[in-house]
């Protein structure tokens, strides 16, 4: 397990506790419990604590027009509950029910309905070539429901859990490297190493010599360590072959989000 700080540790051990069974199965949500409980009590049990733990918030952005926090998106709680018991599924498809979108297919282009929030001409006649004006709010609720198609689709694909996944693969060394040269370039560094070169003092330990930015930087430490994760990653890209090996192996991997570099993207 990676260190975490205690509210990482809280959750994933919520997760474990109340997804202890097989979470690879689509069509039901296992649970084993020591003693005997009915099921007003497990239900009782599961929504309190690992609807808390892991839906308590809903999937963020994907942050394009940033650095970093593209790991907050890939992992928790959109890979988490794509890749358990399909929970994510099922409960987009409950979601876009309640605007009734109820198909995945998109409009056709003969639709008067579409025609019209596109400003095209809804009656191709001789002499009825006049655009129709545009309902914003009708075009707003037509785009939304194209989002929520598009989120159908996606859900619908049997290998969109093993998708996420890799995804979550080869975006970690990109996230560690730009949060570790934007922490270097921040105050909290310099507090790091006064506080470990006063930690190692008073311990009487090992003397310590404080590092500087432009020590890291000649050395090239951020680069070493991306360079790192990079080579490992490619040993593993042969099980990318099958997503559904890929999917096997680096499933319960996703637990370890909880408690991965205190939350830092």
């Amino acid at each position: 397990m990676l260190p975490g700080d205690h509210q990482s540790f809280v959750r994933r051990a919520v997760v474990e506790q109340c997804a202890n069974g097989d979470y690879q199965r689509a069509d039901r949500f296992e649970i084993y419990l020591d003693g005997e409980y009915n099921q007003a009590e497990v239900l009782y049990f599961v929504c309190r604590h690992f609807v808390g733990a892991v839906a308590r918030l809903p999937p963020r952005v994907y942050p394009r027009s940033r650095w970093t926090g593209a790991l907050a998106t890939l992992t928790c709680p959109l890979g988490l509950l794509m890749n358990m018991n399909s929970l994510f599924q099922e409960t987009f498809v409950l979601y876009a029910q309640t605007y009734n979108v109820t198909s995945s297919v998109d409009r056709v282009r003969g639709d008067d309905e579409v025609l019209a929030i596109e400003g095209q001409p809804v009656n191709d006649e001789v002499g009825g070539n006049e655009a129709v004006d545009v309902d914003p709010m009708l075009a707003m609720r037509e785009l939304r429901n194209s989002y929520l198609r598009s989120g159908l689709r996606f859900c619908a694909d049997p290998v969109a859990p093993a998708i996420m996944l890799v995804m979550v693969k080869v975006t970690r060394p990109q996230q560690d490297f730009m949060v570790s040269a934007i922490e270097l370039a921040g105050a909290n560094w310099d507090k790091e190493q006064d506080a470990l070169v006063a930690f190692a003092a008073a311990s009487q330990g090992q003397r310590r010599l404080r590092r500087y930015r432009v020590q890291e930087v000649h050395d090239t430490v951020q680069e070493k360590a991306y360079v790192g994760e990079i080579a490992h990653l490619s040993r593993d890209a042969r099980e990318w072959e099958d997503l559904g090996r890929c999917m096997k192996v680096y499933r319960t991997q996703l637990y370890d989000v909880w408690a991965a570099r205190r939350s830092r993207c």
